[in-house]
């Protein structure tokens, strides 16, 4: 008996349904400090890490939206591969979503960033109000759900520093 060949495709229509859900959530990102154990260098990320326990701030979605590839587009992303594709914003649902964080200058005060972490649909504690973009351990009261953890060489944030930050999936 031979085994059975299986063949899948998703449809554009469904994909679309998929990434307006998306766009609709509400998203936060942890700054989290190296683990003493990475000695300068991020291991590959883990859903594991325990510096993911210890946010030092939290960062509330600035921007949800679509991309579309475009190589004179403003966006940039990294695929892991270390190739950069470049993206525009755009008004209509793609494959391609985007959420942006933001920190302004004067936000941090000499911590050191190893790893974001994005979670979907957290909920602040009472009293946190709706534009408030950045955002204290004590204003989060449940993280929601763990969707993405990057790891990145060691960086030191000070008080003249700003943090902008895209995380792009395509589905």
């Amino acid at each position: 008996m031979s085994t059975p060949i299986y063949h899948e495709v998703r449809t554009r229509a469904a994909t679309l349904a998929v990434t307006k859900v998306l766009a609709e959530q509400t998203w936060i990102a942890a700054l989290c400090p190296p683990s003493p154990e990475w000695n300068g260098t991020p291991p590959e990320p883990d859903f594991d890490n325990p510096a993911l326990e210890a946010p030092f701030l939290f960062l509330r979605s600035f921007a949800v939206g679509f991309l579309t590839p475009d190589q004179n587009g403003p966006v940039a992303g990294q695929t892991p591969d270390g190739q950069v594709l470049k993206y525009m914003v755009s008004e209509e649902p793609t494959d391609t979503v985007f959420v942006r964080v933001d920190a302004p200058v004067g936000t941090f005060g000499g911590q050191l960033l190893g790893s974001l972490a994005l979670y979907s649909s957290p909920t602040l504690a009472d009293g946190v109000p709706p534009g408030k973009v950045v955002l204290e351990p004590q204003d989060v009261t449940d993280r929601g759900t763990l969707c993405r953890v990057i790891n990145q060489t060691p960086v030191p944030l000070f008080a003249g520093h700003g943090l902008s930050h895209f995380f792009i999936d395509r589905y």
